[in-house]
């Protein structure tokens, strides 16, 4: 890996995905979770997973298995152990990229730890104060195209920006990188797509879905 990855930049995105099983029987890790791809709930295995990216290699560094009435570890604890694994082997990203799931308080504060950067989406109803006045809904905040800093409740100030789609989809994005701009937060964005493409990927051409092993050490190591 090392002759493909450069630890001291690049880009973390960590993201989950569902294997779809739907006809397994008595087979490990199954059980029933929401599928993005069906918008519902199937039988299927939990993959999360850490890839590094220059912005056009894709290069898997990490997966858990969603697993938690074995091991009662959340997907949100995959994810830190997975980004203390990645310092332990001394990665230093130019940013952490990740959805709104992994978008805890405390998440935000592992990473800052860490001295790393992050973006990521925050819900609607998150507490911000943008006026040092009082928290109130970040829906509720008025943000200029140009995003606006503000208190993040329980972890210090960060910059949000608001992209509404043709649609009507809204979406908040938040950094801790305070001059941020936003072409600056569009081209991380489409970096973040990258695991995406990386799931697509395992799925389409490498047939993980496919994978008929029973036994937890298979389903781990094969696909």
């Amino acid at each position: 890996m090392k002759n493909y990855v450069n630890l001291k930049c690049g880009f973390l995105i960590v993201d989950d995905s569902t294997l779809d099983k739907p006809y397994a029987k008595k087979m490990a890790f199954v059980r029933r979770m929401w599928s993005g791809k069906h918008h519902r709930t199937v039988k299927g295995i939990g993959l999360v997973t850490l890839v590094w990216t220059d912005g056009t290699t894709v290069i898997p560094i990490d997966f858990r298995i969603y697993n938690i009435d074995e091991d009662d570890k959340t997907k949100n604890d995959h994810f830190l152990d997975m980004l203390d694994k990645a310092e332990e082997r001394g990665f230093n990203p130019e940013f952490v990229l990740f959805d709104t799931w992994y978008a805890s308080v405390k998440n935000l504060k592992a990473i800052r730890k860490k001295e790393w950067h992050f973006l990521t989406r925050l819900k609607i109803n998150r507490s911000v104060n943008p006026d040092n006045k009082k928290n109130v809904p970040l829906e509720t905040v008025d943000i200029p195209p140009k995003g606006l800093v503000v208190h993040l409740k329980a972890y210090g100030f960060v910059k949000v920006f608001r992209i509404v789609s043709k649609d009507g989809d809204t979406q908040h994005w938040v950094t801790n990188v305070q001059d941020m701009d936003e072409s600056k937060r569009e081209d991380l964005v489409k970096k973040s797509w990258k695991i995406e493409e990386y799931h697509r990927g395992i799925k389409q051409f490498c047939g993980v879905e496919k994978c008929q092993a029973r036994k937890e050490e298979s389903q781990s190591t094969e696909g």
